[in-house]
């Protein structure tokens, strides 16, 4: 019975991925990219535990029908929010809304150029700031799992804002010639901006940035040249990709600045339990004892932990120390409140420190069955937020690239990983968008949007190219 609940999990995310290509022939619909992910996490880990022997060792059988069930209903929830949102949108997307770029005039383009600088190297300077309180870039990447540090949690977070600047610099040339001269300016700017996430995530040996990186390259390129990239190619790019985020986390013990040790090729052993002192740190796992913990013990948060990362996390500590203390959430600072030592008088182990439990537990544990709802409207805004982008609006656009670029986070740790990320980058992002774009502009794509009727009007479109 729990195989064929595993088998159904992927049944349903593949099925759904099938008709939203079917409905939009958009490869860059959210389930294209997404489905796969949940796959991986809810289909492929459960399978390799299986197949190891191990799941039973730390999961009795009854545990294990109760979190693959849940697991189940939530992928399904998420995959109808998602569908529902995007509709059935295929005479506008097949022909003209996905290829679809707003046109500006000059003095607009002009403002969203300084509004990417100006994001970008905020956030540069940033990620820059943390490496220089380390003591430099050696000290900052000569160990394992190495990189930068400040005090201060916006210093920290500022180096997000890097990821609209390297949307904005690339969607902002779209139906714009390039001469060789402004081509190379735009390359060192791209360059410059993903610097700080391709040496974290290579160097630091960690998937999220290297995933964010090309995902928000990628995506901007291509839709600045209002393309998509047949579905065939994105398949086999993102098997590369995932073996190369496979092989970093891997090899996380083992990358950096002077080391002499050797690397290892076997990605797959990345997937198992991790018995070490009783120590998981399976995400599959760790989600499972998460899930069970919770419903064991009756320790549901019902929103309190994302009130507390939404309202009271952006308050400084150096105004607030206790914060999380003082509003019932101190779990908050170890594993985002999912379950500590306090793991083993349930089930017998405890997890890994810094463990992620993947979005399905991470939902579980704030809503209960609520979780079906929560994860219904993280589709829906997924598919939502991609309406915005294929119907030629810039708000839309760059925030569907950031939205997508941030999805590893969201599938395989939590919605806090994500969301924090996204709102750092969002908000000022929307600002600076709304001062270079101006309130007309921005008006006329919302309307053509909510009307669903045509794309923004524009001279010059051509049908989009796979």
């Amino acid at each position: 019975m729990y195989i064929l609940l595993v088998i159904t999990t992927g049944l349903v995310a593949f099925g759904a991925m099938i008709i939203a290509y079917r409905r939009s022939r958009d490869s860059f619909h959210p389930l294209v990219y997404i489905a796969p992910m949940l796959v991986a996490m809810y289909v492929v880990l459960p399978l390799k535990l299986i197949y190891d022997d191990e799941l039973l060792s730390f999961l009795t059988y009854d545990r294990a029908l109760f979190v693959q069930t849940v697991c189940l209903l939530c992928v399904a929830a998420f995959c109808a929010g998602c569908l529902i949102a995007t509709g059935n949108q295929r005479t506008i997307v097949a022909s003209k809304a996905a290829a679809t770029t707003i046109q500006f005039s000059a003095s607009a383009r002009a403002r969203i150029g300084s509004a990417a600088l100006l994001l970008g190297f905020v956030g540069t300077a940033a990620y820059l700031l943390g490496i220089y309180n380390v003591g430099g870039f050696y000290a900052a990447y000569g160990q394992a799992y190495g990189g930068g540090w400040s005090d201060y949690g916006y210093a920290r977070d500022a180096v997000s804002l890097c990821i609209p600047a390297m949307i904005l610099t690339l969607v902002v040339r779209a139906n714009q010639p390039m001469n060789r001269k402004r081509l190379g300016q735009y390359v060192i700017l791209i360059a410059l901006f993903s610097l700080p996430y391709l040496l974290q995530g290579l160097l630091g040996a960690r998937r999220g940035p290297t995933f964010l990186v090309i995902v928000a390259i990628g995506m901007s390129w291509y839709i600045m040249h209002r393309r998509r990239p047949p579905v065939t190619a994105l398949a086999l790019v993102s098997i590369i990709i995932g073996g190369l985020l496979l092989f970093l986390v891997t090899n996380r013990g083992n990358i950096y600045i002077g080391s002499d040790a050797e690397t290892s090729t076997d990605v797959l052993g990345y997937f198992r339990a991790e018995r070490g002192n009783f120590v998981v740190a399976n995400e599959y796992l760790y989600g499972a004892g998460a899930m069970i913990y919770a419903s064991e013990t009756d320790n549901i948060y019902y929103g309190r932990r994302y009130f507390a990362v939404i309202f009271i996390r952006p308050i400084p500590r150096q105004l607030w120390q206790n914060k999380y203390e003082d509003v019932g959430v101190k779990g908050l600072e170890q594993n985002l409140g999912v379950g500590d030592e306090a793991f083993a008088q349930t089930l017998g182990w405890i997890g890994a420190p810094g463990a992620a439990p993947g979005i399905v537990a991470d939902m579980w544990i704030e809503f209960s069955w609520g979780a079906l709802g929560a994860l219904f409207l993280i589709g829906w805004c997924y598919g939502r937020t991609w309406r915005l982008m294929i119907s030629g609006n810039i708000f839309g656009t760059v925030m569907y690239v950031l939205l997508a670029s941030l999805t590893l986070y969201l599938v395989f740790q939590t919605l806090e990983a994500m969301l924090v990320r996204f709102l750092f980058a969002a908000i000022p992002t929307y600002i600076v968008l709304r001062w270079a774009v101006g309130r007309t502009q921005a008006r006329s794509t919302r309307r053509a949007f909510i009307t669903h009727t045509q794309p923004v009007s524009m001279p010059h479109t051509t049908e989009v190219r796979q």
